[in-house]
């Protein structure tokens, strides 16, 4: 097929036409047949493994392109042989890549699509959206040519043709038709083949989708485009009545069509489409893929761990946030560890949500034969961790299968495991496991199985202590009393929270979750329970964030003082006081749970990653870093804790005279920034910000407590630090405020100058930031913290473009949309950035907008602190009335249910997060997304 030519753009769009921050795109990657290359790892990896793994990819993508031919040329019914011979590979390699020709389909479909995310993206970014437009049909019809099965695998059914989000109302049979009249009038275009017109919809519908998931302009205006250039008669469309259509209609210049937004409600895509569950021999089932948003969180304030929605603790560190993970399949493979519960039928439907105010986990199974309901928690004691899985009957009779795998030293030694007096003892090195349990236990190779009947009325308990293997294990403990102590403990916590605003469900589920990250021998906070969860899938942006930042620590105490709690923000202050104490100049950004030093960062070769993200590391190189914004926030924090009341303690003003004088004499030094850069040092700008800000405190905290200090020379170094912002940070050019001295590029963290008060918010260079920040950073609205998504000359950190947007970042628009008078607005992202948690209100540090994942380590204490801060600055400005506003759909609900065998009643969901609901059908239909609420 010769590539489509319409309205004088004939000739094919050369690279010199292709903006340049397109070429940087298309360039390597102008192969858009979906083999690219395959990253087989570091230098540690021998010369044999990585001649293993290339041919493991090549074979991988023989079968995907035979694929393609075999169902283009026979349709969906051709068998696997078919496939396994025209890959010239026997059927036994394909059935080893691909389990069923489901999953073979599904894989062909994904690469096809997301090569077409590439191209759309590309078209995008032109100027004139007509030639982005013939640039991406010329792209995507001769890559078509080259991929013979490309439309059987586009129009097949699983992709809603041309009714996905952006094209609604175009239905394919009519599009035809039209298509097959205007040929036969001679209204048809040139050069263009009726035969493909449906499939170049399906394309674009697929494409735009992932560009603007929302379904908003991109999308229509790309169709109205394609519609207009395919036939010379436009009263040709008025039968389809399709909205870009009947927009077109009205405007004689396509380049000038207005088109109305259609649903805020995110449009699906492939990679938050759900996986069809693995079947495997003992009937039980586990999702192929692991996303973030089907974790949850429990802890006991000692360590935390993630449990799937599938029922598997995938993620366990003993007995500390920062010890070595026990089960660590989330960042590796089942044979890295992990705790799977689950019925041994297909699940029909699965519902989880966290019992009212606590942090106890409940998910319940209903099978065809019966419903039970696991209930999973940790309970929070001084010593010995411990894991409590209680399986409860509901109605009928469920066949129920456990996979229990101890890997010690994150995933990599196989403990000596044997049963002393009725439990179940893994043991290595220092540490030991106690499994307590009435289920007969077998042991399978490397794993401890076990298969059980659980009957209405029932509740089989499955408790997992930690202790050190040199001590006598703990005796059993009793696991009902267990829960009811867990239940009784986060129940009068929540009590004691002060917020009544309008947004208390989301504020006290967020407020669990930082007390669930508090370590509370030494009133640390850690910044995530997890290591190496990627901000971009495949990237190496995995860090370790299972120790105490100064500067998160800080912002979590400034929420939890706001909150009313005033025990735990005393615990921290405690805690920074003997961290921060001695030579000041020593002071580091971020330390162990109990104040250690040396967080050496070290790479875990045999673990897989998250989703193939390597590398994974332990400790972090980012602690030996000079950031001279931490100088500031510690005074901060200090100070907010004499504001609000906290005991004054004549250590603490001391330590905040030593780190002024630190700063008198250091701030106007290089350093790596609040995004702890791998790059050169450089002056940024929020760096200064800060230390300003801490000057400016201590001033106001002389003056008015009376307290000693030269606040005169403090006062002039305030005032030097000031200017010196002014001269250097600010580019009057384009009335902004920049990331560093010198530099053009922009940085989220510039949006807490009105916050800080060094500016007003109606100042005009503040306005500008806004401004700039939003043209240069937003991301389907929501802010990225600097440049990552594409490269950048001269980059400041150092390593490969690619991240998600930064939640925390877009929480800060918020506040300062509420300043600068922009309510609706405000309310308005803050509702959308609701449905960037998952279903039980849990945030990791970035998101995907494209595919709605979530990336970045999970929980992330920075994001459900900046989140509380925007939910009470909200409810400080009170609602606006400038526009409707579109509350995101309730992700919980309410249902009263006698559990029997807890032997009272008790109100299930959340008042907000609270339940998720996943169905598999046994009718073959399209299952609905994995986050997709009740």
């Amino acid at each position: 097929m010769q590539p489509m030519t319409t309205r004088g753009a004939s000739e094919a769009i050369s690279t010199e036409r292709i903006p340049t921050k397109i070429q940087q795109t298309v360039g390597p990657r102008s192969d858009v047949t979906g083999t690219g290359s395959t990253n087989v790892g570091s230098d540690m990896i021998t010369p044999v493994e990585r001649t293993l793994r290339a041919d493991a990819a090549r074979n991988r993508q023989r079968v995907l392109t035979a694929a393609a031919r075999v169902f283009g040329e026979r349709g969906l019914t051709a068998s696997m042989d078919e496939v396994a011979r025209a890959a010239g590979v026997g059927v036994g390699t394909v059935y080893r890549r691909f389990p069923s020709k489901e999953k073979l389909v599904d894989a062909l479909f994904e690469d096809k699509v997301e090569n077409l995310v590439v191209l759309a993206r590309d078209a995008a970014a032109f100027d004139d959206p007509w030639a982005g437009f013939v640039y991406f049909i010329e792209r995507a019809l001769e890559w078509q040519a080259q991929n013979p099965g490309l439309r059987d695998v586009l129009v097949r059914g699983q992709l809603p043709c041309a009714g996905a989000g952006t094209t609604r109302g175009t239905d394919t049979p009519g599009l035809t038709a039209v298509i097959e009249r205007a040929q036969a009038t001679g209204k048809l275009r040139p050069d263009v083949d009726v035969s493909d017109v449906p499939m170049l919809v399906a394309m674009l519908g697929a494409a735009s989708d992932y560009v603007d998931p929302r379904g908003a302009e991109l999308g229509q205006r790309y169709m109205a485009l394609m519609l207009d250039g395919l036939v010379s008669d436009r009263a040709a469309w008025t039968p389809l009545s399709n909205p870009p259509i009947q927009a077109l209609l009205n405007e004689p210049d396509p380049a000038r069509v207005k088109f109305s937004p259609l649903s805020a409600e995110p449009a699906s895509s492939i990679s938050r489409r759900p996986k069809s569950n693995r079947e495997r021999g003992s009937g039980t089932t586990e999702r192929e893929v692991r996303r973030v948003y089907d974790y949850a969180l429990i802890g006991d304030t000692l360590t935390a761990a993630l449990v799937h929605l599938d029922g598997s603790v995938d993620w366990l560190c003993l007995p500390r946030f920062d010890s070595a993970a026990v089960f660590a399949r989330l960042v590796g493979v089942a044979d890295n560890g992990r705790w799977r519960l689950d019925a041994d039928a297909p699940v029909l439907e699965r519902i989880r949500r966290y019992r009212g105010d606590t942090m106890i986990l409940e998910t319940e199974l209903s099978t065809g034969s019966g419903r039970v309901e696991i209930v999973d928690f940790m309970s929070p004691r001084e010593e010995h961790p411990t894991l409590v899985r209680l399986v409860y009957g509901l109605t009928g009779r469920v066949r129920m299968t456990m996979d229990l795998r101890f890997r010690f030293g994150y995933g990599e030694v196989i403990p000596w495991v044997r049963t002393i007096d009725g439990v179940l003892q893994a043991v290595s090195g220092p540490d030991r496991l106690s499994l307590h349990t009435p289920v007969t236990l077998v042991g399978e190779g490397p794993a401890t199985t076990a298969s059980f009947d659980v009957e209405a009325g029932e509740c089989v308990p499955f408790v997992l202590v930690w202790s050190q293997s040199h001590e006598d294990p703990p005796g059993p403990p009793d696991p009902l009393q267990e829960l009811e102590e867990t239940e009784r403990y986060w129940t009068e916590w929540s009590s004691q929270h002060s917020y009544t605003g309008e947004h208390s469900p989301i504020v006290l589920r967020s407020l669990l979750t930082l007390k669930a990250l508090t370590y509370a021998p030494t009133g640390a906070i850690v910044a995530a329970p997890t290591t190496s969860l990627p901000e971009a899938l495949g990237g190496e942006r995995n860090w370790d964030y299972r120790y105490t930042w100064l500067r998160d620590a800080a912002a979590t105490l400034h929420v939890l003082l706001s909150s009313g709690y005033m025990s735990e923000a005393r615990d921290w202050r405690s805690w920074l006081l003997r961290a921060a104490f001695g030579d000041v100049d020593k002071l580091q950004i971020m330390y162990g749970v109990a104040g250690e030093r040396l967080l050496p960062e070290i790479t875990l070769d045999w673990l897989p990653g998250h989703e193939g993200s390597t590398p994974v590391r332990i400790g972090n190189a980012a602690s030996t870093q000079r950031q001279l914004d931490v100088y500031g926030e510690v005074i901060l924090a200090l100070e907010l804790g004499r504001k609000v009341g906290l005991p004054d303690e004549d250590d603490g003003w001391h330590l905040e005279r030593a780190l002024l004088d630190f700063l008198a004499h250091n701030w106007q030094k290089p350093d790596q920034g609040l995004w702890e850069i791998r790059g050169e040092p450089r002056h940024f700008v929020s760096s200064k910000l800060m230390a300003w800000a801490g000057v400016e405190r201590m001033i106001k905290a002389a003056e008015k407590y009376g307290l000693s200090g030269p606040v005169e020379k403090w006062r002039d170094l305030r005032d030097a630090m000031r200017a010196d912002i002014l001269a250097h940070g600010h580019d009057p050019r384009r009335n902004t405020f920049v990331q560093s001295y010198g530099s053009t590029e922009l940085d989220a963290s510039l949006l807490v100058i009105p916050l800080l008060g060094f500016l007003p918010a109606n100042d005009p260079r503040v306005l500008g930031t806004i401004a700039a920040i939003e043209e240069d950073l937003l991301v389907d609205g929501l802010l990225q913290r600097y440049r990552t998504l594409q490269a950048v000359e001269n980059s400041v950190d150092g390593l490969p473009p690619g991240e998600g947007v930064f939640l925390a970042c877009s929480f800060l628009l918020v506040e300062v949309y509420i300043l600068v008078g922009r309510i609706a607005e405000a309310e308005q992202l803050f509702d959308r950035l609701m449905l960037t948690g998952n279903d039980l209100g849990l945030f990791a540090e970035e998101y995907d907008p494209v595919g709605g994942l979530l990336l970045g380590n999970f929980p992330q204490a920075l994001t459900h602190v900046a989140q509380v801060h925007a939910a009470m600055r909200l409810a400080a400005a009170g609602p606006s009335t400038e526009i409707p506003r579109t509350r995101p759909r309730p992700l919980g609900v309410k249902t009263q249910r006698e559990r029997k065998g807890h032997g009272k009643s008790s109100e299930y969901g959340a008042k907000l997060f609270g339940t998720h609901r996943e169905i598999n059908s046994p009718e073959p239909q399209q299952k609905p997304s994995s986050r997709q609420a009740d």
